[in-house]
């Protein structure tokens, strides 16, 4: 890379998530990287969030929403004006991360400068927050990055949009990483751990973390995945969420299995049958999102690929 830095707009979303952005925030100003700026979006939080920050980091760019317009919209919004500005990478970080390596940021674009078809590249997420860095960087193909801390480069976002906002939160980024891998862009995953303590924003909401979870993946099914699996998604929710002895033991599903799990079988039925009613009501509004999608996917791999 030289001395050249591509600038990057390291953009975190929070609500009422001071208690978080007291460790996340000093962490990341310990950042080793000459050309980047910070935007805080602030979905309307009632905790004194953006008086701790204007008093303690007055450098940090806050865009204060009226309400809360969740993971997909609130992002979308600071991505906009990022790539307005120029900025060549976004990088999205939860408020409930903590940077645990000063040169996390370098190694990322390091890797991204090396090859224009890497679209996005990830972290290793740990919930160790002693954790160090390995000597050695080590780099792999990935298919999913989570949305917690995740560079992207500008050319994605102004190729494929950006993401979809009927999601609100859960499945977004894993629904534009799909569209990015079919247009030709690659994933990239380092091995520089991030702390991450998970569901920060949601944490005191489990029971809406569970509809939006149950809703999205279904709707995920529909515009990414086959008519067979769109088909079989609710039959594994169900299968997770009221099954005591669940078939499907392994995989991301059964990991979030604990999350989800509300204790009730009775709520958690009652919460996929009306996820399942949601989608159905607004079935033709998700196909006519996956067309204009699609259109865009075939315009950049056209673009990319030849």
């Amino acid at each position: 890379m030289g001395t050249f830095e591509p600038l990057v707009s390291i953009i975190v979303i929070t609500f009422n998530g001071k208690h978080h952005l007291q460790r996340c925030l000093p962490s990341l100003k310990k950042t080793h990287y000459g050309n980047y700026g910070i935007i805080l979006i602030d979905n309307a939080s009632t905790d004194d969030t953006v008086e701790y920050v204007k008093g303690n980091f007055p450098d940090v760019r806050i865009i204060r929403n009226s309400e809360n317009l969740g993971f997909a919209k609130g992002n979308n919004v600071a991505m906009r004006i990022a790539i307005s500005e120029d900025a060549k990478y976004v990088l999205l970080l939860n408020d409930d991360t903590i940077i645990l390596d000063p040169n996390w940021l370098r190694h990322a674009i390091a890797v991204a400068e090396r090859d224009p078809m890497i679209g996005m590249v990830g972290f290793e997420l740990t919930t160790d927050a002693s954790k160090s860095s390995p000597p050695d960087l080590v780099v792999k193909d990935v298919e999913r990055i989570s949305g917690c801390a995740l560079l992207i480069r500008n050319d994605v976002l102004k190729r494929l949009g950006y993401f979809d906002e009927v999601y609100f939160a859960y499945a977004e980024e894993s629904d534009l990483e799909v569209r990015a891998m079919k247009s030709g862009y690659r994933l990239r995953e380092i091995n520089v751990p991030i702390y991450h303590k998970g569901s920060g924003s949601f944490s005191k909401i489990p029971v809406r973390f569970a509809f939006l979870f149950i809703r999205n993946w279904i709707r995920f099914s529909i515009k990414r995945e086959s008519l067979g699996k769109a088909l079989l998604r609710p039959l594994i929710v169900f299968d997770l969420l009221c099954n005591p002895f669940p078939v499907r033991r392994r995989g991301i599903d059964f990991a979030l299995r604990s999350k989800i799990n509300t204790g009730s079988c009775g709520l958690n039925l009652m919460l996929l049958i009306g996820a399942v009613l949601w989608n159905i009501v607004f079935l033709p509004q998700t196909l006519f999102i996956k067309l204009q999608e699609q259109r865009r996917v075939r315009s950049a791999r056209r673009m990319l690929l030849g």
